[in-house]
């Protein structure tokens, strides 16, 4: 849930940003596919999101051992779509995406490390 939350965190800051800066006459939001990648994220995160809430539901009614595939699939998706995400928001930052400005560095780390503690296993 806390790499679902740095992803909201993310996307916010990337619709932010996007409205707020300029160029070529309108915000950047606007230009090159931005509204269609901020959409696929909200549609990344809601996926992410409803598969975490099954496998909990799972968990509570059935038992984690018939949970066990679904939170496989969390430790795989979860962290793909905060790379995903993240990503994204860096491209619409520029630059300023990669300074400790915004947290978006730290969310780009937290997402690599849960991709490779779940690799190393």
């Amino acid at each position: 849930m806390r790499a679902i939350g740095a992803a909201e965190r993310a996307l916010s800051l990337a619709i932010e940003r996007g409205q707020s800066r300029v160029a070529f006459g309108q915000p950047i939001i606007k230009l090159g596919g931005n509204l269609e990648r901020i959409a696929q994220a909200r549609i990344a995160i809601e996926q992410a999101r409803l598969l975490t809430l099954n496998a909990a539901w799972k968990i509570d009614n059935l038992g984690v051992k018939h949970a066990m595939t679904d939170i496989s699939a969390i430790k795989v998706a979860v962290p793909n779509m905060l790379t995903q995400v993240v990503d994204m928001a860096i491209q619409l930052y520029g630059g300023a995406g990669m300074n400790h400005d915004s947290p978006l560095a730290g969310f780009a780390t937290m997402a690599r490390s849960l991709r490779l503690a779940d690799e190393s296993r």
